[in-house]
């Protein structure tokens, strides 16, 4: 999931706080790591800091193209850490 500033993942254990995971953190190939940080970065490229209600992506091709990518990565994800992690993408804000 994305958040803006954050790495784009989240470990969420019942009855616990979720805590945000850095993709160095996990036994995933380092390209698949580069990747999950760069989507981050165009996230945290929609942020208007001074008026945080209008951030978002400058066109609704631009939110549809992150969505995307951000399910191929949570596929790359689910595939690279096996069969025991459950792995889902939430949909960012809208554009």
């Amino acid at each position: 999931m994305a958040e803006d500033g954050c790495s784009p993942i989240w470990e969420l254990i019942e009855g616990e706080p979720a805590r945000n995971v850095s993709p160095e953190e996990l036994p995933i190939p380092e390209e698949l790591r580069t990747e999950l940080w760069a989507w981050a970065e165009r996230w945290d490229a929609t942020l208007d800091p001074t008026d945080p209600a209008a951030s978002g992506f400058a066109t609704p091709e631009d939110a549809a193209a992150f969505e995307v990518e951000g399910q191929r990565l949570g596929s790359a994800l689910r595939a690279a850490l096996g069969p025991g992690v459950e792995v889902v993408v939430h949909r960012s804000r809208a554009p």
